[in-house]
């Protein structure tokens, strides 16, 4: 069953956000109420609940929380949504999604957001196998949970910039912290301007 949610479209707020190397533009995305509850409903029934192993269930679900992984990656989204004025995919799907949200009927956008700051954006590239992982996505996007308070159901998303495929297939493989695979990585001031994808989503193309 499609089971497609319109979160309500909100104007870019943006602050400046400490980073590594120094200070970056960070839209900042609040959702509480249904759009919240939406994302905590949907991380219950995803697809990725049903993977084996510690990578597979990931590595900041715990006994307590056990589905903040999923969570996290829906609020990600739909803070992404609420930016570009695009809907969200609540459907289970086996398998999962094969990508995020679809921007201007066409392009493939995946957002990455991580559990804190943490300076930089990470894909997957290889597995614990060496086999390469394939990028289907054509915009990848990358954020952060900066806040969230479960019992009174609200979050807030930062959104820090974007990456097109093309340019991240060029970056160099990186060794994960944890586990053996491999990571293109992309610090978050190397990023291209999340208002700058805010803009082209009013365009035809994007290069």
């Amino acid at each position: 069953m499609i089971n497609k949610f319109t979160p309500i479209q909100v104007l870019p707020s943006v602050q400046n956000v400490s980073m590594r190397r120094g200070d970056m533009e960070v839209c900042m995305v609040e959702i509480s109420g249904e759009e919240y509850q939406r994302c905590e409903e949907f991380s219950h029934i995803m697809w990725t609940n049903k993977k084996k192993g510690i990578w597979g269930k990931g590595m900041a679900n715990t006994t307590k929380d056990p589905h903040r992984v999923e969570r996290i990656g829906s609020l990600g989204e739909i803070s992404l949504a609420k930016l570009v004025n695009s809907q969200v995919d609540f459907s289970y799907k086996e398998g999962g999604n094969e990508t995020d949200l679809i921007l201007r009927a066409k392009f493939k956008a995946e957002i990455k957001t991580a559990t804190h700051n943490y300076g930089q954006g990470l894909i997957r590239a290889e597995d614990e196998r060496g086999k390469s992982v394939t990028l289907l996505s054509d915009i990848y996007v990358f954020g952060y949970l900066d806040e969230e308070d479960i019992n009174n159901k609200h979050a807030r998303v930062g959104i820090v910039g974007f990456e097109i495929k093309k340019n991240i297939i060029t970056l160099d493989l990186v060794p994960s912290i944890r586990g053996k695979h491999l990571n293109y990585a992309i610090p978050y001031h190397k990023l291209q301007p999340i208002l700058k994808l805010i803009t082209w989503c009013k365009k035809e193309n994007i290069s």
